[in-house]
Order: C-alpha cells, then structure tokens, then sequence
C-alpha cells in the first residue's frame, strides 16, 4: 500500500488501466463532526464543503471520474458507464474496460 497523502492506493501488478484508491478522512474542508474529506450528502455536513471535498477527489483521479452511490447496506449493484450519474441507490459498482 501506498499513501500519497489523503489517499491509499494499492502497491500491485495489476493489468494495465486497472487502479484502485481508498479516502481517508484527511484534507478535506469538512468541519466537526464531518472532518474533514466527508463525501456523503446524505448527512448533515454542508452541501458546498461536501461539493469541495468530492471535487477534491475528481481533481486527483482525473482524468477517471468518480460516481458517488447512495448506499443502503443492499445486496445490489451496478456496472458504471461514462455517464452514470451521482446519487444512485446501489452498494456496488463496477467498470469494464471501455464503459
């Protein structure tokens, strides 16, 4: 594992184009008891911070978008595709090579 900062990425031979990141809580602009790299609208952190916070991560992940889900402890999930928007009800996701 490395960790570049505010985020976790696996050290691993993976096949090309394939990545992975984990968030961390840190360097994020979300104040108590959000602090500080909340990424949920669901809770009652700031809509504008949350909207920084996951431009924050957009930032670093670029040119790779990351779709946020609205996640329920289900058993369902989805395969992304280039447009696959924010807020949508599912536990897991996945993107193919040319989705």
């Amino acid at each position: 594992m490395r960790r570049s900062g505010d985020w976790i990425e696996p050290d691993w031979t993976a096949p090309r184009g394939v990545r992975a990141l984990c968030t961390t809580r840190s360097g994020g602009v979300s104040l108590p008891p959000f602090d500080s790299l909340n990424l949920g609208d669901h809770v009652r952190d700031d809509p504008a911070r949350v909207a920084a916070n996951r431009e924050r991560l957009r930032q670093h992940m670029a040119p790779c978008r990351p779709v946020f889900l609205q996640q329920v402890h289900g058993t369902t999930s989805l395969q992304l595709t280039a447009d696959t928007p924010d807020g949508i009800v599912a536990d897991g996701c996945v993107a193919l090579a040319g989705s």
